[in-house]
C-alpha cells in the first residue's frame, strides 16, 4: 500500500526545522523510540509500518490498536522517501510537539538541572539528554542558539529520553540562573580549567552548565556561577567531548547526592 501524496509530502517536510515548527509536529523512527513515546504523555498523531515489518510486530500493532492510534501500512519505497536514517527501521510515527515553560521547572521541589548553552551538535544534545535521564536529572534548559529538541538526530541520540524528562528550549540562561540562585540552588559551569570535580560539593538543588563544543561556557554565564568544574586530566588529550564530560559529571553528582 502506498501513502498518499499529501501524507508523503508532510512526512518529508518534517525533516526541516521550519516545517516542524510550523506544523508543531515531528517524526520519530524505530521501535525502541516509539515504545518510549507510547509510555509517555506525548501525543502520537499517526504510526507507520512497512509491509515487511508489520507482519513481525503483531504485539506492538495490538498495543497501538488498543490505544486507538491510527496505523498506516506502507511500502519500503515510501519509507525511504521520508526517513532520516540511511537504513530505515521501517517503523515511524508523527508526534505532536510539546512546548514546556521554564516556570514549570522552577516550581519543582528538587532542582537537579542541566543548562545547555549553544550546543550545536544534535548527536551531543541527544546523548546528554539520554545520560541526564539515566542519572536522575529532572530538567534541562537550553538557549536559542542550541540545536532544536526535535531535530531527528537529537531524538535518535536520546533513544526516547526526550519523552521522560522536561527539556525547555529558547531560555535566556543568565536570567534563569539568577532565578535558580534566588531559590538557593547552586549553579556550576564546566571548563578544562577550574576546580577539580573531586572538590565539588554537589547538593540536591543544583544545576550544571555545559557550553559550546568549541568555545565552552560564555564569560557572561561564568560570572554568575558558584564555581567552575574541571574533570581531572591524566593523559594528553586537549579536551573531552561535551556529552562524555556531561556523563562523567552526572555520575559523580548522582553518586554523592542520590
Amino acid at each position: 500500500m502506498a501513502l498518499s501524496k499529501s501524507k508523503l509530502k508532510l512526512l518529508s517536510s518534517l525533516r526541516q526545522k521550519k516545517f516542524r515548527e510550523k506544523e508543531s509536529l515531528f517524526v520519530i523512527e524505530g521501535e525502541k523510540i516509539l515504545s518510549e513515546c507510547l509510555a509517555s504523555d506525548w501525543k502520537i498523531v499517526e504510526v507507520f509500518f512497512s509491509e515487511d515489518v508489520s507482519s513481525k510486530n503483531e504485539k506492538l500493532l495490538e498495543e497501538l490498536r488498543n490505544k486507538q492510534l491510527p496505523v498506516a501500512i506502507s511500502s519500503l519505497k515510501d519509507f525511504e522517501k521520508f526517513s532520516n536514517d540511511k537504513t530505515s527501521s521501517q517503523i515511524a510515527a508523527i508526534v505532536e510537539r510539546k512546548i514546556l515553560d521554564e516556570a514549570e521547572l522552577l516550581t519543582l521541589p528538587k532542582k537537579r538541572f542541566l543548562i545547555l548553552e549553544n550546543i550545536s551538535d544534535p548527536g551531543n544534545f541527544g546523548t546528554i539528554i539520554r545520560s541526564a535521564d539515566w542519572f536522575g536529572v529532572n530538567g534541562i534548559v537550553s538557549d536559542e542558539t542550541s540545536v532544536e529538541l526535535t531535530n531527528p538526530k537529537v531524538v535518535k541520540g536520546s533513544m526516547g529520553s526526550i519523552f521522560h524528562l522536561p527539556v525547555v528550549e529558547n531560555v535566556e540562561l543568565f536570567t534563569f540562573c539568577e532565578k535558580l540562585k534566588a531559590r538557593d540552588c547552586r549553579v556550576y559551569s564546566t571548563s578544562t580549567s577550574g576546580k577539580s570535580l573531586k572538590q565539588i560539593e554537589f547538593t540536591e538543588n543544583c544545576a550544571v552548565i555545559f557550553g559550546n563544543e568549541s568555545s565552552g561556557v560564555s564569560d557572561q554565564l561564568n560570572e554568575i556561577v558558584n564555581d567552575v568544574i574541571a574533570i581531572p586530566k591524566f593523559g594528553k588529550a586537549e579536551s573531552l567531548n561535551v556529552s562524555i564530560a556531561a556523563s562523567i559529571i552526572l555520575y559523580e553528582w548522582a553518586k554523592r547526592v542520590l
